[in-house]
């Protein structure tokens, strides 16, 4: 069997399902991909590289569940960091502080190449419409001419110049990420976890 592994960047997904499928965030990433495997192909490592939003206790409660309820479906996350960083507003000239998140291009240079010398998948996929991807598949595709890296771009983006990139592509639709969600309760090694409100469709909100 040919085996594939995944590499997620995670908030590329993030926002891509935030602004065109809101209601699919509490994804089952390894039944997503596996959606995507041909008769001869097997599921390898799903690997998902995030960061965790520091300054927004809310959200990272809500990250830290999701990321919980991964790990009990067999996902590897990688985290990143997110660095404070300072812009100038091109309009009224002053200057605000904002967040970055670090790493994730990095890490997924880093464990597809890893990945590549132990000899731990044959196809490879890269889920992003990041351009800043293209050196690790170029990089791949190079040292490693008989191993296949291919491209998922998230629902909604075109993402062309990373498309280009690759050995295949992956076509993700919305019957896909409708058809892979996680159920609405998951346990964990940590106890239940349960979907945020609105991740989920018709998701209602608790009880007071």
């Amino acid at each position: 069997m040919i085996k594939v592994n995944f590499f997620i960047d995670g908030f590329n997904l993030y926002h891509s399902l935030r602004n065109h499928a809101a209601d699919c965030r509490w994804l089952d990433l390894r039944l997503l991909c596996s959606k995507f495997l041909k008769d001869d192909e097997e599921l390898g490592d799903v690997y998902y590289f995030t960061a965790y939003t520091h300054w927004n206790i809310d959200r990272m409660a809500k990250h830290r569940k999701y990321v919980a309820a991964l790990v009990a479906n067999g996902v590897k996350p990688i985290l990143g960091k997110f660095k404070e960083i300072t812009r100038k507003c091109y309009l009224c000239h002053r200057t605000y502080t904002t967040h970055e998140e670090k790493r994730s291009d990095v890490n997924v240079a880093l464990f597809l190449y890893q990945c590549a010398i132990k000899n731990e998948f044959d196809r490879a996929v890269i889920v992003s419409g990041d351009s800043d991807m293209i050196p690790a598949i170029e990089m791949v595709k190079a040292e490693y001419p008989e191993k296949k890296v291919g491209v998922m771009v998230p629902f909604g983006h075109m993402a062309r110049e990373i498309r280009n990139s690759a050995d295949f592509q992956l076509k993700m639709k919305l019957s896909h990420l409708e058809d892979s969600r996680l159920p609405e309760k998951v346990k964990t090694t940590g106890g239940i976890v349960e979907a945020p409100e609105n991740w989920l469709p018709e998701q209602k909100k608790p009880a007071p």
